[in-house]
């Protein structure tokens, strides 16, 4: 049976029989990218690793390019794939071994909760709104993005081989219980009928 994984590495022409890693980040402007491409080139280059990010939607096209610039002085372009506007990311996301979310000014993650319902790992930058939904270590991973190779560090540990089952059953978990479909119609309708007994 084909997975989703192998479903991606074929669409996106990823041919490499040695992938380490497929990394994703939803949204393309305002969201530390190059931060990540940076990082990405030196995982590759230092640690003999196959990583691969995959940008997920639309942006600027001058911001875009700029990106794919930055990746190919890095000779890192062949690892770095932008989707342009996708109708489900949702597939996308699934197929991923790690989601990450770089931005600093989030107010709320909502590709993180997409990915735990997926049980996609995600590891995000503590900052803005990721903090009210990560439990370091337990639904997700924070790297502290004043510390300089922080992320580095922290994903060089995914990337080797950090068994992220657990973290995904409990970010699943979480994200069902407060962010589903169903628990917003259960909380709207405790709203609703507390309003009619006012």
């Amino acid at each position: 049976m084909i997975t989703n994984h192998q479903i991606i590495l074929k669409k996106y022409f990823i041919i490499n029989s040695e992938v380490s890693s497929l990394l994703g980040e939803v949204h393309v402007d305002y969201k530390n990218i190059d931060f990540i491409i940076k990082n990405i080139s030196y995982i590759n280059h230092e640690l003999n690793k196959n990583v691969y990010l995959i940008v997920i939607g639309t942006g600027a096209e001058e911001y875009v390019n700029k990106l794919k610039k930055y990746a190919y002085n890095l000779d890192i372009s062949d690892y770095i794939i932008f989707t342009g506007f996708i109708s489900d990311p949702n597939k996308l996301i699934t197929s991923l071994d790690l989601l990450v979310a770089p931005s600093l000014i989030d107010a709320f993650g909502r590709s993180i909760v997409e990915a735990m319902l997926q049980k996609t790992p995600v590891l995000a930058a503590k900052s803005g709104g990721h903090v009210s939904i990560i439990n370091d270590g337990i639904n997700g991973m924070f790297y502290n993005p004043a510390i300089e190779d922080d992320f580095f560090d922290i994903l060089s540990i995914i990337v080797n081989g950090r068994n992220m089952n657990t973290l995904s059953d409990e970010a699943y978990q979480f994200a069902r219980d407060n962010f589903s479909s169903e628990q917003h119609l259960s909380n709207m309708l405790t709203i609703y009928n507390h309003l009619l007994k006012s």
